[in-house]
C-alpha cells in the first residue's frame, strides 16, 4: 500500500471514514474541517492516508 499526505480537500472521505467506525470518538472544535485544516497547515507531514483515497471516493 503506498502512503502519502493529507490534504485538506480529503476531509469529507476521512470524516466517512470516521463515523463508519464504531465508538470512534469526535471533537466538534478540533475534528471540524476548520479544526483538521490548521492541524495539516501546521503538520503537514504528520496524517497519512492511503493514495487511493480520495475527496471522491473513499
Amino acid at each position: 500500500m503506498t502512503m502519502r499526505t493529507m490534504p485538506p480537500a480529503d476531509y469529507d472521505a476521512v470524516y466517512a471514514l470516521w463515523m463508519s467506525c464504531k465508538n470512534m470518538g469526535f471533537n466538534n472544535l478540533d475534528d471540524s474541517r476548520e479544526g483538521i485544516a490548521r492541524f495539516l497547515r501546521r503538520n503537514p507531514a504528520t496524517s497519512f492516508l492511503p493514495s487511493r483515497m480520495t475527496a471522491s471516493r473513499g
